[in-house]
């Protein structure tokens, strides 16, 4: 089993690295690596790992910029790509641990879902930064609530993961009701580190007005997001789901949404499964409900819900695209129980085939000269005489500027 899981996480590494190899043919920071934790590392020093952003704390980002910052400015950009590659990877491979087989028996379909979450998600702004760790986190953090285990160690992973992804919040009451119930340590260390985090975020001020919308909208957001973001998504691929919303608009998205809950509901009472299938289903649409209410500038693009546009953030999708992946994974294991354990793997996969070939590519980045950027950057470390502005990606986005004063 050990040497299994070294293999896939050597693979995962691999498959992550190969996505995009513009990554490591030009290094460049991705959004808030540059703009945040590269920036507020340089010019606050080690107090930027206290610092929030957006009204919560980033501690796993703001420790490899810390540690990266000890290295000239010219190698921490890929410093940062392979803490993120890593970062992944590991996560992935956290899943095919015997630990895991409480939510899914068999060894052979953890991989694949695993393997899934590498390969099928859509990966334009997921892979290879620290900007986006923090979605790996969660599912990792929420396995280690449900399962009734403790221990220091666990603890700390715990801790790590809630004081770097507020959205595991979202499980607060799993938390508690496993402290109280089993006075499980890992659940007390996150009840802790969820409390300081919420009280951040309370006490955070308010970051823009944005126009009111009818109390409907989000929900039709949530419904459109979820039905091509994370079920069409995973299906056929982002080109073809974005295609479909953007002819299909509600009335595809409701039919859709209502065949699938019946296909859920007819299979619950005709092959039962287990609770973690429910689960799944029932945390997709709240982390999508949860991404809209994150980011109320999603709802701009849906006027009037007859031309679904919305592209990019693919990081708000990654968590419910992977409780699809569990969920469909749960009813092989369900219907094909006397199936040999290669051709369940194999007809999971062939399952999202489609998507596979169509998400695991990503575009590439343009080359933005990080080694002349680095110099102004040295310089401007030696001298600081005056403020410094550099491009970074996306660099169709104005906004994404490192700034030092």
């Amino acid at each position: 089993m050990r040497k299994s899981v070294l293999l896939f996480f050597l693979f995962a590494c691999v498959a992550i690295a190969l996505r995009n190899p513009d990554w490591w043919v030009h290094p460049q920071f991705v959004a808030e690596d540059g703009k945040v934790f590269f920036a507020q590392q340089l010019v606050l020093g080690p107090a930027a790992i206290f610092i929030p952003l957006n009204g919560y704390l980033h501690l796993l980002p703001r420790v490899i910029a810390l540690l990266a910052s000890s290295f000239p400015v010219i190698y921490q950009p890929p410093i940062f790509q392979i803490a993120g590659v890593l970062i992944a990877a590991l996560c992935a491979t956290f899943f095919t641990l015997p630990e895991c087989r409480f939510v899914l028996a068999s060894d052979h379909l953890r991989l694949a879902v695993s393997a899934l979450v590498i390969l099928n998600c859509n990966g334009e702004d997921l892979f290879a930064n620290l900007a986006a760790v923090q979605v790996f986190l969660v599912p990792v953090g929420l396995i280690l609530l449900l399962e009734n285990r403790s221990g220091f160690f666990r603890a700390g992973l715990i801790a790590l993961i809630a004081l770097t992804a507020p959205a595991l919040m979202l499980f607060l009451p799993l938390a508690v009701w496993r402290y109280v119930r089993h006075r499980n340590l890992t659940a007390g260390v996150y009840m802790l580190c969820a409390a300081i985090q919420i009280g951040l975020i309370l006490t955070h001020p308010q970051q823009a007005a944005h126009p009111p919308h009818p109390f409907w909208l989000p929900f039709a957001a949530v419904l459109e997001s979820w039905v091509y973001r994370v079920l069409g998504t995973v299906f056929v691929g982002v080109d073809w789901a974005l295609f479909a919303g953007a002819h299909g608009g509600l009335v595809l998205s409701t039919s859709v949404a209502v065949i699938v809950l019946l296909a859920l509901i007819w299979l619950r009472f005709r092959r039962p499964v287990n609770d973690t299938f429910w689960i799944s289903m029932l945390l997709g649409p709240a982390l999508i409900f949860e991404a809209c209410l994150a980011r109320p500038e999603l709802l701009d693009l849906f006027p009037d819900l007859n031309h679904f546009t919305l592209g990019g953030g693919a990081r708000y999708f990654f968590l419910p695209c992977c409780l699809i992946f569990v969920a469909v994974a749960t009813v092989i294991a369900r219907i094909g129980r006397r199936w040999p354990p290669l051709l369940q793997t194999v007809s999971l996969l062939l399952l999202f085939l489609v998507g596979i070939y169509d998400n695991y590519p990503i575009p590439k980045y343009r080359d933005l000269h990080w080694p002349e950027a680095a110099k102004k950057i040295e310089s401007w470390k030696l001298h600081r005489d005056g403020a410094l502005r550099v491009r970074i990606q996306p660099s169709k986005n104005a906004l994404w500027l490192i700034e030092l004063p």
